[in-house]
């Protein structure tokens, strides 16, 4: 049975492959998003798989674990977590245009007034 980290990244995946706003999107938008999503979800994946036996859904040292300085690792630290990042991204990109579309003056002072994801960094 997976747990529920598998569950919760699986229905990332369905909501960045299928953004209610697509049928309003422009082709090249669309074409540019699909990349990046693929591209992050592919990095994903590959570091994921790099990770081997090594990889647990817990945050955990487990027995024999070793230090994974390959693949993706030789670079980023996180690279699963870089490349949700990078999927992500663009979608609240995307969102965010189409809110500031919709709702115009309004969602600019919404903007101004509050933080994008985190609290006094972003």
């Amino acid at each position: 049975m997976a747990d529920m980290a598998d569950r919760l990244t699986l229905g990332d995946v369905v909501c960045l492959l299928a953004p209610r706003n697509a049928r309003r999107d422009s082709g090249g938008t669309t074409r540019i998003g699909a990349f990046m999503v693929a591209s992050g979800l592919g990095f994903t994946v590959w570091a994921r798989l790099v990770l081997g036996r090594n990889w647990s859904g817990r945050i955990a040292i487990n027995v024999g674990q070793q230090l994974v300085r390959t693949g993706p690792y030789r670079w980023i630290r996180h690279p699963i977590y870089t490349g949700g990042c990078a999927a992500l991204g663009h979608k609240i990109r995307v969102e965010e245009h189409w809110l500031m579309r919709e709702f115009g003056d309004q969602y600019r002072e919404y903007r101004r007034s509050s933080w994008r994801l985190v609290p006094f960094v972003l």
